[in-house]
């Protein structure tokens, strides 16, 4: 593949993901919006416990890209319902755990 290829192709595209997942012995088909990464990494560093609110209200969304939760609506998610769309959310941004971990460490500036 061509890097220029690669480039066109890595470029977000505010459209929505669809991330069939299984939860509680049921399957949820969900969507969540292909973000720039640095709107990614700003979220994922966002300060105190609404950071997984905040995050999921700016992925969460129907198959047309609608968003669907308000940060208050995020805010009064069961733990383990959160906790689900949030992991999965993060599968279908391409990232894992030791991603999120990094994206909420400061960056460096660079020489």
């Amino acid at each position: 593949m061509d890097f220029r290829d690669f480039l066109s192709e890595s470029i977000a595209t505010l459209r929505p993901i669809r991330c069939p997942f299984e939860f509680g012995g049921k399957t949820v088909d969900a969507f969540f919006l292909d973000l720039p990464a640095i709107k990614v990494r700003e979220l994922l560093r966002t300060e105190g416990g609404d950071r997984d609110a905040l995050f999921l209200a700016a992925v969460v969304c129907d198959q047309s890209g609608s968003l669907l939760l308000t940060p208050e609506q995020a805010l009064g998610i069961k733990p383990a319902y959160l906790n689900a769309l949030v992991n999965q959310a993060l599968i279908a941004l391409g990232l894992s755990e030791e991603g999120r971990e990094e994206a909420k460490k400061p960056s460096e500036p660079t020489p």
